[in-house]
């Protein structure tokens, strides 16, 4: 919408969304600073249907580019930077096109689906199908994104997919690979995206709020919106209750020492659990009795068995087709774990179909010892041995 028009647009919007969906929310996650707002605060249908949260955004503003030439100078940084150099040709690239978007896009999806899934149990792209579309439909627009990969060789070890706006980009996906991560791959991505923002006229890469790491790449910060709209009074009045109640709860979670997140994990956790499980679990502590066994192959051996079928290795498409099959376990906590090993240097191999991972197995060859709670002994392994 023209500037002038921007309060009228947004109402009349809403309008045409409530007489189809009368019954839904729509959610603006953060709306920057030039947004019109005008609408939410005068006296209208829909200022009372808005509810209005502010967060911090950080910002990483460019300057004259000096600060960001002279961190990628530092000692550590030109270090890290020459041993990720020796694993392969490193290249910051910008993707202009539908086909260099569609080359590497689906890695990106994986990275970024995989560590969601890991910190905070959502996988974006698999959730909503129709991301996917939606980017690429963007990327035929010249001017509405702005899209970097960090490439080693062929593969996109870190990646950006950000909106351009008028003196500034603001963040929508940035991924990177738990296969690299000692050599911090994002990290260099920002820098590299950061350079070749101010060279192009840029002010400023808008971080967006959330994220502990983003406050230490920021260099300013200012107040973003949340806006959450909701077509029907009573969920408008809902909410509200809502928003009261959890700011009490909180500042009663704070006084003990006790995240507010902690708390909403619970139901999940305790979903499955019935009577009968319990004394089940019971029974088996009291009165189980279990032998724990520990088998070895020699590589010469193993390289002359013939396989049916050959396993992944290092495959986050498979991993990300984890469903749970106990009542203990969760996808977030799997995919927590997952990129626990994968950044520690752990290999996993896999095998999946279209619908669900079939089979993993982890490899590592830096364990010298193990401890198994199953039977209460631990073990150590032969030297030169993969666990």
């Amino acid at each position: 919408a023209r500037p002038e028009d921007g309060d009228a647009f947004i109402t009349q919007a809403l309008d045409l969304l409530r007489r189809d969906y009368p019954y839904a929310t729509l959610t603006f996650k953060t709306l920057p600073p030039n947004i019109p707002v005008g609408w939410l605060d005068t006296p209208s249908p829909w200022s009372g249907l808005a509810l209005k949260r502010r967060h911090k955004r950080p910002l990483l503003e460019f300057g004259d580019g000096k600060s960001i030439a002279a961190s990628l100078k530092k000692k550590s940084n030109k270090s890290r930077l020459n041993r990720l150099k020796r694993l392969g040709k490193l290249e910051f690239r910008e993707i202009h096109t539908l086909g260099e978007f569609d080359s590497v896009f689906d890695q990106i999806a994986d990275q970024y689906d995989f560590r969601q899934g890991a910190v905070n149990a959502s996988v974006p792209f698999r959730e909503d199908p129709l991301k996917k579309t939606f980017l690429r439909e963007l990327m035929q627009h010249p001017g509405v994104l702005h899209v970097s990969a960090l490439m080693l060789e062929d593969t996109p070890i870190a990646a950006v997919i950000a909106n351009r706006e008028t003196d500034n980009v603001s963040v929508g996906v940035f991924s990177h690979s738990p296969f690299y991560a000692k050599h911090s791959p994002g990290k260099f991505h920002l820098l590299f995206l950061g350079a070749a923002l101010s060279e192009q006229g840029f002010s400023s890469l808008d971080l967006t709020p959330g994220g502990a790491w983003k406050d230490r790449f920021a260099t300013t910060f200012d107040e973003v919106l949340e806006v959450t709209v909701h077509f029907s009074s009573a969920a408008a009045r809902r909410a509200r209750w809502v928003v009261a109640l959890e700011a009490v709860a909180s500042k009663m979670l704070n006084r003990v020492s006790i995240k507010p997140e902690t708390i909403r994990a619970l139901p999940a956790k305790f979903e499955n659990v019935t009577a009968d499980k319990i004394v089940q679990c019971a029974r088996r502590w009291l009165w189980d009795t279990r032998e724990f066994r520990l088998y070895s192959i020699d590589i010469e051996t193993a390289g002359r068995t013939s396989a049916k079928r050959m396993m992944s290795v290092n495959n986050l498409g498979d991993l990300l087709q984890f469903a749970p099959s106990e009542d203990w376990q969760t996808r977030d906590n799997f995919l927590s774990q997952a990129l626990y090993r994968l950044e520690g240097g752990d290999r996993v191999y896999s095998v999946s179909d279209e619908n669900a991972l079939l089979h993993f197995g982890w490899a590592s060859d830096h364990v010298k010892e193990s401890y198994f709670t199953e039977v209460g002994q631990s073990y150590e392994y032969p030297t030169g041995s993969s666990v």
